[in-house]
């Protein structure tokens, strides 16, 4: 029998579940799975720029409702070793790291050292869709750590040493370090604001939490610190704001992505969203899902978690009406719960959700952070050694979702000849774009971006959309230098919307024959090389996007 003193206590166990964790997704950067996207190229462009000293971005290029903070944290690396995407997701990594760190502590604060660890490994593992979201460098990576940070240093703020004749272990000491914490809390708010709005449940959650425990402080000294913290963390989108035309300005551009536009054709009716929300969405997101798709029993995991966080939010609601039971841990984990439904039934409500639920689930990346308290009431009926029968039911709920978490995990393994295969095809269409000296040309948005970070600039590009109209061009200058050259060139994905408009069009242009019989397959790609520039709908200006 092993002396119990001898048992690795719940640190260690959760610091070998984060280094699992770290490690699993340090060997898929070198890997370069998942594929890098055109979101993680144009990142990887103004990195360039960045330590090329040839740009100093407040916002990512096109995008001015999103911070460049993930550009500047990726420059440095850029600059050492150069322009890679192993380069731009080493900052994602860590942002894993501190993410997993910090919310062991949040979870062993609020609720019990060894649940931590339980939420640990889960996280650990991720899902296709969460490994996507945590490395490819997409622009909100470090959202998630920074509402992470939020809510612990309020928590930690709330609880100060000698509230109820007691020494809170995890609390902020001395008044210095107080001082200095709650300008730290404002510095990490407004960074997340100017980052992106996606956090704006959770930061209201954090700041909620702040106000419950420190009112009297942040009436005085403390407040002012808070909101000096804040306004340095969201100086770059105040002076972009001051200084940039009003079509520029971050707050209307926000306004306009979240309100003003709806996916091409009939808008999703609610049922569609409801089901894309609740079922395909919440179980992705949590990392229950396979590459791509949910199983019929992952999906049920998602109205599940709702009712388990309507669940806590309620028990909450109704303790804190007793006085004696409004503690910073109450609080704390309505700051958890009550979030995680805002943003669900937030993103239920949107068109996305509905028409493109797989791909826009990444609007959900902050709902990991509510973890803790959608398995917190099962780990609670789980653990009532009394009562074998009502426990059996929770243990039995506890096993499938860590089963469902573990398979979606190593499903991700399978992806992994299919990511490496498609850089290897990105790779062949290069070098036979270098090949015919072919530096200038049209293709669709997922592919431009991708081609000129690969390249360094060296091939530049303007997007198509599937209706020949002109995509969204992010990079400053792009479409002006195809629009001047003599001879542009057209690539697509052999099959694609883009190539199957294209190829119909040339049909019923005098030169398209020629055109056609002269195209060039390769890699999976078409390529077509007419002898001059093309009287195609491409060159008319058009507001449609990607």
């Amino acid at each position: 029998m092993i002396p119990r003193g001898t048992l690795p206590g719940p640190v260690v166990v959760a610091g070998l579940f984060i280094a699992a964790g770290l490690a699993w997704r340090a060997w898929l950067t070198m890997l370069v799975v998942p594929r890098t996207n055109s979101d993680e190229a144009l990142i990887g462009l103004m990195a360039t720029d960045i330590a090329e000293g040839a740009a100093a971005p407040a916002f990512l290029y096109g995008q001015h409702y999103m911070g460049a903070a993930e550009a500047w944290l990726a420059a440095p690396v850029v600059w050492l070793v150069g322009p890679s995407v192993p380069a731009l997701r080493l900052p994602t990594t860590v942002a894993y790291l501190v993410f997993a760190v910090l919310l062991y502590r949040l979870t062993a604060r609020l609720y019990s050292p060894w649940f931590a660890v339980l939420v640990t490994g889960l996280l650990a593992v991720g899902s296709d869709r969460v490994v996507k979201d945590q490395l490819i460098a997409n622009g909100f990576a470090w959202i998630v750590p920074g509402c992470a940070a939020l809510l612990w240093g309020a928590l930690r703020l709330a609880d100060p040493p000698g509230r109820d004749n007691r020494r809170s272990a995890g609390a902020v000491g001395p008044a210095g370090l107080r001082f200095a914490g709650f300008a730290g809390w404002g510095l990490v708010a407004g960074l997340v604001v100017w980052t992106d709005w996606l956090a704006a449940p959770y930061l209201l959650g954090a700041f909620a939490l702040l106000v419950a425990g420190c009112r009297r402080d942040l009436l005085g000294r403390a407040g002012l610190l808070v909101g000096a913290g804040f306004l340095v963390g969201v100086a770059p989108q105040l002076l972009h704001d001051l200084t940039s035309p009003l079509a520029d300005n971050s707050t209307l551009a926000y306004l306009r992505m979240a309100f003003g536009q709806d996916p091409p054709g009939e808008p999703p009716g609610a049922l569609a969203r409801l089901h894309g929300g609740l079922m395909i969405g919440v179980p992705m997101r949590m990392g229950l899902c396979g590459p791509g798709s949910c199983a019929p029993l992952a999906q049920l995991c998602g109205p599940v978690i709702v009712g388990l966080l309507i669940g806590v939010v309620s028990r909450g609601a109704w303790t804190a009406r007793t006085p004696g039971a409004r503690t910073a841990r109450t609080a704390g984990r309505l700051a958890l719960a009550v979030p995680g439904l805002l943003t669900i039934g937030l993103y239920a409500a949107s068109s996305p959700a509905g028409a493109t639920p797989t791909e826009s689930v990444r609007y959900l990346c902050c709902l990991v952070i509510s973890l803790p308290a959608v398995l917190w009431p099962l780990w609670s009926l789980a653990r009532r050694t009394g009562r074998v029968r009502s426990a059996w039911p929770a243990r039995a709920a506890i096993a499938i979702l860590a089963a469902a978490a573990g398979a979606a995990g190593l499903a991700v393994g399978s992806t992994v000849d299919g990511h490496r295969q498609a850089a290897v095809d990105e790779r062949a269409l290069i070098a036979e774009l270098d090949r015919r000296g072919i530096d200038r040309l049209y293709t669709d948005y997922w592919t431009c971006q991708r081609l000129m970070f690969a390249t360094s600039r060296r091939i530049g590009c303007a997007s198509v959309t599937a209706l020949l109209r002109r995509g969204a061009d992010k990079v400053p200058g792009a479409r002006h230098q195809i629009e001047t050259a003599a001879r542009p060139v057209y690539v697509f994905a052999s099959g694609g919307p883009e190539e199957t408009a294209f190829a119909g069009y040339l049909r019923v242009l005098p030169e398209g024959p020629a055109v056609l019989a002269g195209a060039v397959e390769v890699a999976g790609y078409r390529l077509y090389a007419p002898d001059g520039r093309l009287a195609v709908p491409v060159d008319r200006p058009d507001r449609s996007d990607r």
